[in-house]
């Protein structure tokens, strides 16, 4: 079973790779995005994946941690004495949260448009049902 998935892998890596043509362009990074991206070299494409918390380092042109590259795909957000689960980014208007797991950061996420993240439901809502200092409904005294 696990020889079929890594070879499943292989293959649909090998095709979303065909997919893009590298041909008489110079070498380096195409369609990056903060977790994909097309490498050509020599006129060969090849689609690399980073896997979480790893992110695109478009200096390097390989994965990387997010405490080495700016934003937005490298935002970082420090976890030591936090308890697992996800927090508002208060830096960047609550629009945004990030996930800690044993104190570690695990990854920053945006919210829908129009909505900020309620930490009290582990959710983004409308800013209306969330309390201070993200939204504006009171909190209890």
């Amino acid at each position: 079973m696990k020889v079929c998935m890594i070879l499943l892998l292989i293959s649909i890596t090998i095709q979303v790779a065909e997919s893009f043509d590298c041909t008489g362009r110079n070498d380096g990074l195409y369609e990056v995005g903060c977790h994909v991206f097309t490498k050509c070299t020599s006129g060969t494409a090849t689609t690399v994946e980073c896997r979480p918390p790893q992110v695109v380092n478009i200096e390097t042109g390989s994965c990387d941690s997010a405490q080495n590259i700016n934003e937005p795909c490298g935002t970082f957000r420090d976890c030591g004495g936090k308890d697992d689960g996800k927090y508002p980014d208060l830096e960047r208007n609550c629009q945004y949260y990030f996930t800690c797991a044993n104190g570690r950061f695990m990854g920053h996420n945006p919210c829908p448009t129009g909505l900020i993240f309620n930490k009290d439901i582990q959710v983004c809502d409308w800013f209306q049902n969330v309390k201070s200092p993200c939204g504006i409904r009171p909190s209890p005294p």
